[in-house]
C-alpha cells in the first residue's frame, strides 16, 4: 500500500507546532489529486447544495492539490510518535476523527513512498 511521507510542515488552520508534528511520519495514502477542502476548525461540513455554494463563494471551501489520508489512520500514527499533538486533534477537530473522515495534506508537504 502506498504511503505518504510528510517532509515539510503542512499548510492549514491548526497551530504551527501541531502541523509541524506530522513531519517525518508516514501515513497510509488513500489517493492524490484535487480535493474540495475546508478548514479543520470549521464546526461542520456543508448541509446542502446551497450551503456548499455559499461556502465556496465566501472562501470557506476551496480546491487543493494534495494527498488524502484517512483521519483515523493518521491520528493513530501521530499518537504513537507525538501524543500531545494527537490530543490537540481530538480536542479541537474530533468531529473529523470518524470512519470515512479524510485529511487532505497539501501537495508540497509530502511525497509518495511504496
Amino acid at each position: 500500500m502506498p504511503r505518504l511521507r510528510i517532509v515539510r510542515t503542512p499548510s492549514g488552520a491548526a497551530p504551527e507546532h501541531v502541523r509541524r508534528a506530522w513531519v517525518g511520519l508516514e501515513l497510509p495514502l488513500l489517493g492524490a489529486g484535487s480535493w474540495e477542502v475546508q478548514s479543520v476548525l470549521e464546526q461542520s461540513g456543508p448541509r446542502s447544495r446551497l450551503d456548499r455554494w455559499w461556502r465556496r463563494l465566501t472562501g470557506r471551501l476551496s480546491h487543493q492539490q494534495g494527498f488524502a489520508v484517512a483521519t483515523l489512520d493518521a491520528i493513530t500514527v501521530l499518537e504513537k510518535e507525538r501524543p500531545l499533538e494527537a490530543a490537540w486533534w481530538r480536542g479541537n477537530a474530533g468531529r473529523l476523527l470518524v470512519p470515512g473522515g479524510v485529511f487532505v495534506f497539501d501537495a508540497q508537504c509530502g511525497e509518495v513512498v511504496e
